[in-house]
């Protein structure tokens, strides 16, 4: 698997810019991505449903209740980022599609 900086210096290259070789460098890129580097990590994993990027949890429920409109409270896995199917519902396709056709 590609290093941070490894991935940091991919991006340089597409940008025409000179690489780096720490974060901790005294330069714009490597002040850039120190400060950007997770945010922007974040966003491409949330953008794109990423086969590397997806795993299958069971979540235990909580003992306690949502404040509204559900019944059951659970706690989101360790390294969670987005959802892309609860159950035999997926987010982003309509609950008609779901309804029995009789």
């Amino acid at each position: 698997m590609a290093s941070q900086i490894e991935i940091i210096n991919l991006a340089l290259t597409k940008l025409g810019a000179r690489h780096i070789a720490s974060l901790a460098e005294n330069n714009e890129a490597a002040r850039f991505f120190s400060a950007n580097y997770e945010h922007i990590l974040l966003s491409e994993l949330r953008g794109h449903v990423w086969g590397f990027a997806k795993a299958r949890a069971a979540l235990p429920a909580l003992g306690s209740t949502p404040a509204f409109r559900f019944a059951y409270e659970y706690s989101l896995p360790e390294g969670y980022v987005r959802a892309i199917q609860v159950g035999d519902y997926q987010p982003g396709v309509s609950l008609t599609d779901y309804r029995d056709n009789e």
